[in-house]
């Protein structure tokens, strides 16, 4: 089988993409680069138009990694293939609305609470042709050291971004301080780009809440397997997400989660570990520390395996490519 592939972000899609190169013939479209003084976006947008329109009719199956410009220009050129997208979350508000629907083969949604969201917005669109198919997480990579101990570490680990509310969680762990002092709050990622006073409200609270030598800001985090060997509870504090990888690689590492409400968290832990308010999440770090050392260990073993049984061998590759092979 012929497969078309249109990525503008590899996040999250580079073991995908290997594994349907081992299985099929795979092209993959490369934005057209225009350097001229003048007309570059016109030529641009020809040049893409042609290059995309070609690569379609050479496949099968066109993939659309990202419901994003990509698709939106797919579904306005003459149709030579089917067409399978994977939606993850943030297309759902920006460009869904203008993508054509009616030529979309199928769509995989990294969530229920994904899925849900998509057939409320366009209920039209045929249940039978949507997929839940959870991101692809690396259980092999991401396990849990040895001899793991407590380094009194809370951490997080995303773009300083608004929805991740990193500011009411740097209010909340100021409280949390007060009862054990000896806690820390390391936040791993950077900013992004065209948001610049979210990261600096963040470093002016932190100085107003006198917590420049608590609240750790660790920029881009290369290698994530060994930045969670640090953390004894990732905290996931966004109001909204669709999957969220990085809690799922913290959990596979031994982690201990907690998670505010965000719709769709009870589709990722248990009820236990999910809080609402701040004085449920203070309650719920000061229980983890004051556990018993085996209960801690056993929760860090349930979690793991948890992971195992739902990402283990390969279960998402397969099935992302068993949508493909059957459209």
């Amino acid at each position: 089988m012929k497969v078309a592939i249109f990525a503008s972000n590899m996040n999250f899609f580079e073991e995908i993409y290997k594994e349907i190169c081992k299985k099929h013939e795979v092209r993959l479209f490369v934005e057209p680069v225009v350097n001229l003084p003048f007309g570059r976006s016109r030529i641009h947008n020809i040049l893409r138009k042609k290059q995309m329109t070609k690569l379609m009719a050479w496949a099968d199956v066109s993939f659309f990694e990202w419901a994003d410009q990509n698709l939106v220009d797919a579904t306005k050129y003459n149709k030579h293939s089917k067409i399978v997208t994977r939606l993850h979350s943030y297309e759902l508000t920006t460009y869904a609305d203008i993508v054509d629907w009616t030529k979309v083969d199928r769509v995989i949604l990294v969530s229920k609470i994904m899925q849900k969201r998509f057939l409320d917005k366009f209920p039209n669109y045929s249940n039978a042709r949507t997929s839940v198919i959870n991101n692809v997480i690396n259980v092999d990579k991401f396990n849990i050291p040895e001899n793991k101990t407590l380094n009194n570490n809370l951490g997080v680990l995303s773009s300083l971004v608004p929805v991740k509310r990193l500011y009411d969680l740097i209010l909340a762990f100021s409280e949390i301080k007060k009862e054990k002092p000896d806690l820390k709050l390391i936040i791993g990622g950077g900013e992004q780009i065209g948001e610049k006073r979210y990261p600096m409200a963040l470093m002016e609270l932190i100085d107003k809440l006198n917590l420049k030598e608590s609240v750790i800001f660790e920029g881009h985090i290369d290698d994530p397997h060994e930045w969670f060997k640090r953390i004894d509870i990732y905290i996931s504090n966004s109001y909204w997400e669709s999957f969220c990888v990085s809690l799922h690689e913290a959990m596979s590492s031994g982690c201990y989660p907690l998670v505010h409400w965000w719709s769709g968290a009870e589709e990722f832990v248990p009820k236990e570990n999910i809080y609402l308010h701040n004085h449920e999440l203070k309650q719920k770090v000061l229980d983890y520390y004051s556990s018993d050392e085996n209960i801690r260990k056993d929760e860090s073993d349930n979690f793991r395996n948890l992971m195992v049984d739902r990402f283990g061998e390969k279960k998402q590759l397969n099935e992302i490519i068993k949508v493909l092979e059957s459209v």
